[in-house]
């Protein structure tokens, strides 16, 4: 990564962002997958699991389209598709 400063500091921020959560957003379905298998047929628990599921489904679609949306804005503003995922910061 090039860069120096403020820039690095928040091009590291964005990917630790990512990392974490899309470990989170692991984590979560792999809990809402035992919640489903223990649920033992309660509907409320069966449900309680879909809705976890769904959660951590719509926060990664979330989380990917602001990525999306950061490099088609970044392409059609600045002609660079990874200018706001790699910020810089100019100095005298």
């Amino acid at each position: 990564t090039s860069g120096k400063g403020l820039a690095l500091l928040i091009g590291n921020g964005l990917r630790l962002f990512f990392v974490v959560a899309g470990m989170l957003a692991f984590l979560n379905f792999v809990i809402a997958g035992f919640q489903y298998m223990m649920a033992g047929g309660d509907a409320k628990a069966i449900q309680s699991a879909w809705d976890r599921i769904w959660y951590s489904l719509l926060g990664l679609i979330l989380m990917v389209g602001s990525f999306a949306l950061a490099v088609l804005f970044g392409y059609l503003i600045m002609g660079d598709p990874f200018f706001m995922l790699r910020p810089q910061v100019y100095t005298p």
